[in-house]
C-alpha cells in the first residue's frame, strides 16, 4: 500500500507541493482522482471514501494522501535534512528523516492486509517504538484531519484525536469535519480482502 506514496517521499527539497501521480503517461490529470495534496479543497478524499470501493488505485490514493499530509506536518514542524540518505544520523530529528524512519518501521509492524486503521495504528505503535511518543499528537492530528480519528471505524469519518493531543501544541488546531466526495469509479477491480489499501 505504500508503493505509491515512496516518490513524494524521496523530494529532494522540503517544500511539499501538490502532485499528479502518472500524468506524464496517463493524461493531464494523471492516474488518481485527485492530486496528492494538503489541501481539502484540491484533495478533499477522506477514509468514508473508501466505503464499498475495491479499486486498487482509488483505495491507494486515499492511503497515499494521508501519508502526503504526514509527511508534510512534520517537515513543517521539524524541517528538512539534505542528507537525509547519506547521512540520517547527522539530523536525525528532521523531518524526512523522522518520515521515513517510521515508515518503514509502520510497514514491519502492520498485519498482513491490513486496514487503514490497523496501518494508522501501526504508525502509532512506531511513534512509541522509535521515538517514545514524540511526534504522536502531530500524527494523530493528520490521520483525525482525513477522518481516520481515534473513533474511526468501518468507514465512517471521525475527526477526534485522544484526549492527550487535544491540548498539544504540536501539529496545529482542531480538524475541521469537512464533506466527504463520492470517488469515480475505476475498471480496474480487487476481490475484498485482497490487498484493502
Amino acid at each position: 500500500m505504500e508503493r505509491r506514496f515512496c516518490r513524494l517521499a524521496m523530494a529532494k527539497n522540503g517544500t511539499i507541493q501538490d502532485y499528479k501521480l502518472g500524468w506524464y503517461v496517463y493524461k493531464s490529470e494523471g492516474i488518481c482522482a485527485y492530486p496528492y495534496s494538503t489541501d481539502p479543497t484540491v484533495n478533499p478524499l477522506k477514509y468514508s471514501n473508501v466505503k464499498g470501493n475495491y479499486a486498487v488505485h482509488n483505495i491507494g490514493t486515499v492511503w497515499a494522501n494521508m501519508l502526503h499530509n504526514v509527511h508534510a506536518a512534520l517537515l513543517a514542524a521539524h524541517g528538512y535534512s539534505e542528507t537525509a540518505f547519506t547521512n540520517p544520523d547527522a539530523d536525525a530529528d528532521a523531518g524526512n528523516v523522522v518520515f521515513m524512519r517510521l515508515f518503514i518501521d509502520a510497514l514491519a509492524i502492520q498485519p498482513c492486509n491490513p486496514t487503514f486503521v490497523n496501518a494508522r495504528d501501526a504508525w502509532i505503535q512506531a511513534v512509541a517504538n522509535r521515538y517514545g511518543g514524540t511526534h504522536k499528537c502531530l500524527i494523530w492530528k493528520v490521520f483525525a484531519s482525513k477522518g481516520l480519528g481515534a473513533n474511526a471505524d468501518k468507514f465512517v469519518d471521525n475527526f477526534d484525536v485522544p484526549t492527550e493531543c487535544k491540548d498539544s501544541a504540536e501539529g496545529g488546531g482542531d480538524p475541521e469535519d469537512p464533506e466527504v466526495p463520492e470517488v469515480p469509479e475505476e475498471e480496474e477491480t480487487i476481490s475484498p480482502g485482497e490487498g484493502w489499501l
